[in-house]
């Protein structure tokens, strides 16, 4: 439903029609809400709530012979003032994981603000640095608990960094093999910060080049052999070509330097450094 200044989204769905007795498939439902407020051109707004509910594995009777309620809550905005961009975003995780013998209740939260300022020189380039900040909680306890705390998303698009990035935990080729989870997705038991710059030169407007640097590290520890929580950093050099409304081309070469953390468990410690080149074509 959209109205004159407000907009009502809704879903309802499934994302795994598993075999519910058999072979531990489960079933998974997806519901969401999302209300929007579109009143002000400069700032719009949001706030919504998903719940996913992963029908039981475990036999009857049993603490995972019931179901799992997993629910996201959240506000988040947008904020744009002549050439400045920015956006926030807060999540918060309830509901009830019976996926293991231990009862639990998810208490996750998570954090995510960017921010951007376009200045444009005449004839010249458009020039655009940038920031961003994103947090989300982890739990080292483990055993018999009163909550999971670490954050859960229900299908995160998070991802930054080149290399970070792209060889995440969703990838058949994940980050130095993901030794006790350094390939991360999204912000569940993480804190991560980044920086850059982005040129558009007025003479070859649809070429756009920039640089980043990226720091990435554990919310909690996640190890007793490491007491470091660095993951580490990352590095890239970025150009795109935007040909077309419907055609564009990106370029990157980056370069991740691995962090104490990857270094104390005797994991491959040389730095993974990366070149790639993709191609967008909508039709």
């Amino acid at each position: 439903w959209n109205g004159e200044h407000m907009a009502v989204t809704g879903v309802v769905g499934k994302t795994n029609d598993g075999t519910i007795i058999t072979n531990g498939n489960a079933a998974t439902d997806l519901r969401g809400l999302v209300v929007s407020c579109n009143k002000h051109e400069n700032v719009k707004g949001s706030a919504y709530v998903y719940n996913t509910v992963t029908h039981a594995i475990g036999g009857l009777g049993s603490t995972t012979g019931k179901n799992t309620f997993l629910y996201v809550a959240g506000i988040k905005s947008k904020m744009t003032f002549g050439g400045l961009m920015a956006s926030a975003e807060l999540a918060k995780n309830f509901g009830s994981d019976r996926t293991s013998a231990d009862y639990e209740n998810y208490k996750g939260v998570a954090f995510l603000a960017k921010a951007a300022y376009k200045a444009d020189l005449q004839d010249v380039a458009a020039l655009t640095p940038w920031g961003e900040f994103g947090y989300g909680t982890g739990d080292e306890r483990t055993g018999v608990r009163d909550g999971n705390r670490t954050f859960q998303s229900i299908n995160t698009g998070y991802r930054p960094g080149g290399v970070y990035g792209r060889f995440n935990n969703a990838v058949p080729l994940k980050l130095y093999g993901n030794a006790n989870g350094v390939a991360g997705n999204g912000l569940s038991n993480r804190v991560i910060w980044g920086v850059g710059f982005k040129a558009t030169p007025a003479a070859l407007n649809k070429l756009t080049t920039g640089v980043q640097f990226y720091s990435y590290k554990f919310h909690t520890k996640v190890s007793d052999a490491a007491n470091s929580r660095s993951i580490g950093s990352e590095f890239d050099v970025t150009a795109d070509w935007n040909h077309s409304e419907n055609v564009s081309i990106k370029g990157i070469l980056g370069s991740f330097q691995p962090g104490q953390f990857i270094a104390q468990q005797q994991t491959t410690k040389n730095p993974a450094v990366m070149a790639a080149l993709d191609f967008s074509i909508k039709f």
